[in-house]
């Protein structure tokens, strides 16, 4: 697998569907029945997405495609922006396989949209870098933070993360501040308007301020394939450190803000408002992009890749199949 999406071919979607496919379709034969949720009183989100996951098909079909679509703009932001040093489809590939681990990532989820918005968010923060006129993407950037706090109030740090990054990319500016905050606004606004107009309350009553308590989330690491994608993480970042200053400023300032928001992912995967298991699929993003500069070479892969690789293949596909023993 490694080797036929380390280059970019005209096959590469529909492989990475087929993929993509193969590695989720075990999901409908085990954990559908166990992992649904009732939706909280006046929660509309959960309450579309607790309609949409009633049918195990219907739920596997959206949820597969989003997926499959925030892999494509994934791996497209890695090209066009040269995160890593030579064109590929690992970048998809890695997503679409961490995106593939629990049976929580199989039924819609907030994360699932969250994950989405922010690979479009990140794709026009990189954009920022050295462009004179900033304003269109920035208060764009600030639409989609107001929409990810509209599915819960504690994603509003990622808010905080894209401010940090626009200040990575730009000596900001008040006028950028503003286009910033009154995106980030609007969204929010409009639903709190509606919400009054329909139950004549001003805040919707499941958008609370944030209580971040912490979560037990320590076994679900052990004894899952998470264990081995950090496992691969620790010499796939000595590498990213170890050509640090080869690349370029802008792939460099890139990198800073790929680990910040792996930070930020596990800050809400232990403390966020959400399942934990579910929220853990927002570190799909910065680990794929961390895997795939890792498998991003010029020459054969060592064994001790590919045996890191196999065992990381095979221990996913063996955690689908975990319902056979668990009845």
């Amino acid at each position: 697998m490694i080797k036929f999406f380390s280059d970019i071919k005209a096959i590469n979607p529909l492989a990475l569907f087929l993929f993509l496919f193969c590695a989720r379709v075990f999901f409908l034969f085990g954990y559908i029945n166990q992992s649904g949720w009732q939706p909280e009183h006046h929660n509309y989100t959960e309450y579309v997405f607790s309609l949409l996951n009633q049918n195990q098909y219907i739920s596997f079909i959206l949820s597969t495609s989003i997926i499959f679509l925030s892999a494509l703009l994934l791996n497209n932001m890695l090209i066009q922006h040269e995160v890593l040093f030579k064109r590929n489809f690992l970048g998809a590939y890695f997503y679409c396989l961490i995106a593939s681990i629990f049976p929580e990532y199989y039924i819609l989820s907030s994360a699932i949209f969250i994950n989405l918005l922010t690979i479009i968010s990140m794709q026009l923060l990189f954009n920022l870098y050295k462009v004179p006129y900033p304003y269109d993407n920035i208060f764009l950037i600030g639409i989609l933070s107001g929409v990810g706090v509209l599915f819960s109030t504690s994603y509003i740090v990622i808010f905080f993360f894209m401010l940090v990054g626009i200040m990575f990319f730009r000596a900001i500016k008040a006028k950028e501040i503003i286009a910033l905050i009154l995106g980030f606004l609007l969204p929010i606004f409009m639903a709190f308007s509606l919400n009054y107009l329909i139950n004549n309350s001003t805040a919707p009553e499941y958008l609370k301020f944030p209580v971040y308590s912490t979560k037990d989330f320590k076994l679900q690491i052990l004894y899952s394939p998470l264990s081995i994608i950090l496992l691969i993480a620790i010499p796939a970042s000595i590498r990213i450190i170890n050509n640090y200053w080869r690349n370029t400023i802008k792939t460099r300032r890139i990198f800073l803000l790929i680990y910040l928001y792996c930070v930020l992912t596990f800050l809400l995967t232990f403390t966020g408002n959400e399942n934990p298991i579910q929220e853990s699929l927002l570190s799909a993003i910065p680990f794929s992009i961390i895997l795939a500069h890792y498998y991003t070479v010029d020459n054969k892969l060592k064994w001790i890749r590919k045996g890191m690789h196999i065992l990381l293949l095979l221990s996913v596909l063996a955690f689908q199949y975990k319902f056979l023993w668990e009845r």
